[in-house]
This record gives C-alpha cells, structure tokens and sequence, in this order.
C-alpha cells in the first residue's frame, strides 16, 4: 500500500511583492524610486514589497508601464496569493 500518494503537498504561493522586490534588485531602483516612477506613494510600494498591500489592477497596469512585466502577471500572482491565503 502506498501512503505517499494519499498526502496531501500544498503548493507554494509567494507574494507578489517578493518578486517585485527581486526585480528592484536587479534594475538598481528601491522603493522610493519605483514610487515616483508609478505616481504610488511610497508607503504603498513598501506596503506590497512587505507582502502587506495587494497588488490592485491599477498598481499592476502602472508596474507594467515602468517594469515592462505584463499587468496579467502581476495580476495572476496576487490571485494565487489571495486564493492560497483565504482563511
């Protein structure tokens, strides 16, 4: 009998906010940068790089603009994070 297969193995969301902060990583920007960048304010870019704001359809089209990384993606990140995270 095999036991392994009736486990269960939850799968492994991140936040969005951990993404974006390794795209900040690689560009060379932080928070305050980004925030000006998108017109959001600092507390709010802050508040998504600490996994404590979701990432709203207007935030992912203004990280589009600046990031060149698909609304969409941004988007479908924040849904698996709210799906996984709903208690």
């Amino acid at each position: 009998m095999n036991l392994k297969a009736n486990q269960y193995h939850p799968p492994i969301v991140f936040h969005p906010g951990g993404t974006l902060e390794e795209k900040l990583e690689e560009l060379g920007m932080d928070a305050q940068a980004l925030a000006e960048a998108t017109g959001l304010s600092e507390a709010e870019v802050s508040g998504i790089l600490k996994g404590f704001v979701s990432i709203t359809p207007d935030t992912a089209i203004r990280l589009e603009h600046v990031l060149g990384i698909p609304a969409r993606f941004w988007l479908k990140m924040q849904e698996a994070w709210d799906e996984f995270h709903v208690v």
